[in-house]
């Protein structure tokens, strides 16, 4: 998927060849690795690029991105306004999979603009020399998806005129009749959102929805703003009267329930379908009326305890942020019921509230190795406390066996790579779309729960490869 974000804390630049990250925190990530195990070692890692460091290396990165953001390269799904933070460490990854034929990407990002409405004003594409530039192509492989969009129904082209809207993709539709929302509170922050939107996104151009979406802002840093984004997005959405809204609740902030149930009463009440994604605006095992699209949480954290019991391990303890989202509870009570069935005693504490990055919660956590294994809310998390642990001069996984959930793109990349359960974002975002197509055509339905069984994938940091308790002890 070709994805561009950036916030106060990342940028993450995706084409279908190259990706460019840059992550304060990602830092430990990235550095003095001069390979990359696991399933991706065939791809080519350089770290750090040499971009410079401080304001002046991030006005290298912002030239280079609009250099390819001109050329067509880039795609542009989200943007913040703010970029002042130092620059940490860059990685470019190439892949050795052919990547999208160049016609392809040009008709794709045209289709794309087309779809967002972009030349209806006007009614008229750029000329073939200004596309030329702007991607980089010659003018056959223009001519080329021009033709295309043609043979699509998008665009007709007159010899000596130029390029211009099919008559039926510049006339707006109804307002509402074909238009679809999508609020996200911080999208850029999870990678598994980035996907899902993009999805999201895709389906919607696909069956002829214009798509609106935002969250920007990130909640975990400004939650007011980000809650402020949130009104406005949903009072815009209200005014056009689109048809429906995939809305992954607020989580991290005090005000997440009472901001959530604000929200999805206002869209409720002006006519506007709504699909949950991920979690619900309430507490776990507390449902809504709304439908809702996810992975069985309870099952994944059960999945994973099991899979650490099979290992050997007796005391394992569960680790989350503060204020994290109810689909953490649930996995923390498949957990717990994983242990009992075994006849395991429940550790005092099990459940861990803390930031993983500070070394004092992490001593408090691994103090006399009382623990043997530690699931992690997240993938974000377990990276943090692998790291945090390292300098500690506790192992993982012989000291202290270390799960997490996402199965994100680094979790490959850590040290060591990452045991985890894989959410399939983009079936959520599939099965989330047919829901929220089903919903506006039945309102009064019943409403649904929608769960995709959870995948565990087996890596290293788990210490599936030692052979018994006391090897892992390290005894």
């Amino acid at each position: 998927m070709d994805l561009f974000c950036f916030s106060r804390r990342n940028i993450r630049v995706s084409t279908g060849n190259v990706t460019l990250l840059l992550h304060a925190r990602w830092s430990f990530l990235l550095s003095a690795r001069s390979t990359i195990p696991g399933p991706i070692n065939p791809l080519i890692h350089q770290s750090p690029l040499a971009f410079g460091s401080g304001y002046a290396g991030l006005r290298n990165i912002r030239a280079r991105i609009h250099r390819q953001v001109m050329a067509g390269d880039i795609r542009l799904y989200t943007s913040a306004r703010n970029l002042d933070y130092q620059v940490y460490s860059v990685a470019i990854t190439r892949s050795r999979m052919p990547s999208e034929t160049k016609h392809r990407q040009i008709f794709s990002a045209l289709a794309a603009e087309i779809g967002a409405g972009q030349y209806r004003n006007t009614g008229r594409l750029p000329s073939e020399s200004q596309l030329v530039s702007r991607f980089r192509a010659s003018r056959p492989t223009v001519v080329r998806a021009l033709r295309d969009l043609q043979a699509k129904g998008l665009v007709t082209r007159r010899a000596g005129a130029g390029t211009f809207l099919a008559q039926a993709a510049h006339t707006a539709p109804p307002s509402g009749s074909r238009e679809l929302g999508l609020l996200i509170p911080g999208v850029g922050r999870m990678e598994i959102f980035e996907i899902i939107a993009g999805e999201l996104a895709r389906l919607a151009r696909a069956a002829g929805y214009l798509f609106w979406w935002t969250g920007n802002a990130d909640p975990h840093s400004d939650a007011q703003a980000s809650l402020r984004d949130a009104e406005e997005f949903c009072a815009q959405v209200i005014q056009r009267k689109v048809a429906g809204v995939f809305f992954a609740p607020f989580e991290r902030t005090d005000l997440r329930y009472s901001a959530n149930l604000t929200l999805v009463t206002k869209l409720h009440e002006a006519g506007c379908a709504v699909v949950l994604l991920d979690r619900d605006i309430g507490p776990f095992p507390e449902r809504s009326d709304f439908d809702l699209v996810g992975i069985d949480n309870f099952l994944a954290g059960h999945t994973l305890a099991e899979h650490l019991i099979k290992l050997g391990s007796q005391r394992i303890a569960f680790v989350a942020y503060p204020h994290c989202a109810h689909t953490i509870d649930a996995r923390v009570a498949g957990a717990r019921e994983a242990i009992l069935s075994h006849k395991l005693e429940v550790p005092t504490p099990f459940f861990w509230k803390g930031d993983t990055d500070d070394a004092r919660f992490v001593r408090q956590l691994s103090a006399g190795r009382l623990l043997d294994a530690v699931i992690c809310g997240n993938d974000y998390t377990a990276a943090q406390l692998i790291r945090s642990l390292t300098k500690l001069a506790v192992r993982v996984p012989r000291d202290l066996r270390v799960v997490g959930l996402d199965d994100v793109h680094y979790a490959t990349i850590i040290s060591p790579s990452l045991t985890t359960i894989h959410q399939p974002c983009r079936d959520i975002a599939a099965i989330a779309f047919d829901a929220l197509l089903a919903r506006i055509s039945d309102p009064d339905k019943p409403s649904r729960t929608l769960l995709l069984t959870p995948h565990l994938v087996v890596r290293e940091s788990c210490g599936a490869y030692l052979s018994n308790p006391a090897q892992a002890r390290g005894k």
